[in-house]
């Protein structure tokens, strides 16, 4: 199909052969501009045209949607790194003193090495049908997140073991 000059040409070797009757029905498509013809809110994912634009009251439209992918910038890292110092805290050092302690930011490395993997196997999913990548990414993730919680069990406070029951 040439859609500068509107042909179309069988194909060299396709399966049409050269006496048969062809019928060909088309619908004209028009593209449209976000902003000018409509806006769009992505938190509700709505579509509404806008006044003064060639969208027409009632007219069907055919939405084409490319599913966006985020790269794993500086600011994933930097929540990554955030979230896993807030998990090491709760978890074993409330007054947060452990940068001092090598131990405890490696253990805080592996939380963190653990949620951008996380966050890279959503976006692998989100941007491909296929979920052998996805998958590899999460589970890469519960590796590390499984060598912190190693990693933070030797900080843990031992656990008391509960008292007999009295009678009173």
């Amino acid at each position: 199909m040439d859609h500068q000059t509107g042909s179309i040409t069988a194909v060299t070797g396709g399966a049409l052969p050269a006496d048969v009757t062809v019928h060909l029905w088309y619908l004209p498509l028009t593209s449209y501009s976000e902003g000018v013809d409509f806006e769009i809110d992505y938190a509700l994912g709505r579509i509404r045209r806008m006044p003064g634009g060639a969208l027409i009251s009632g007219q069907s439209v055919l939405v084409t949607l490319t599913p966006s992918t985020r790269e794993l910038d500086t600011a994933v890292f930097t929540e990554a790194v955030n979230e896993a110092n807030q998990q090491v805290s709760a978890a074993v050092d409330p007054n947060q003193d452990f940068g001092a302690d090598l131990n405890l930011q490696s253990a805080a490395t592996y939380l963190a090495a653990g949620i951008v993997c996380r966050v890279a196997g959503t976006l692998a999913l989100a941007a491909t049908a296929d979920k052998k990548a996805a998958t590899m990414w999460l589970e890469l993730a519960a590796s590390f997140r499984q060598d912190g919680a190693t990693a933070l069990d030797r900080f843990r406070p031992p656990r008391k073991n509960l008292s007999s029951p009295q009678n009173a």
